[in-house]
């Protein structure tokens, strides 16, 4: 087996349960609430991620690019 599949796998299943879930949560919840929430659901992700980074965060200014890129993405998902 390729050493790309599992990883490639894991990916389909979690963008095809991605692009269900918001629409199960429309059914309770507004548009914006629900952003918000997925909003919170990647910080978790994330601070998971960072909790197990060995090194600790690279400090560099291409980290403040790719804030930056972070926050647009997310004010384009509220347009």
């Amino acid at each position: 087996m390729k050493e790309w599949f599992i990883p490639t796998l894991g990916v389909i299943l979690c963008w095809g349960a991605w692009a269900f879930l918001p629409k199960l949560s429309a059914q309770y919840i507004s548009d914006r609430s629900a952003i918000v929430y997925q909003g919170l659901g990647g910080a978790i992700v994330a601070t998971l991620i960072f909790l197990h980074l060995r090194d600790g965060l690279e400090t560099h200014p291409g980290g403040i690019i790719a804030v930056i890129a972070g926050m647009l993405n997310f004010l384009g998902v509220l347009f």
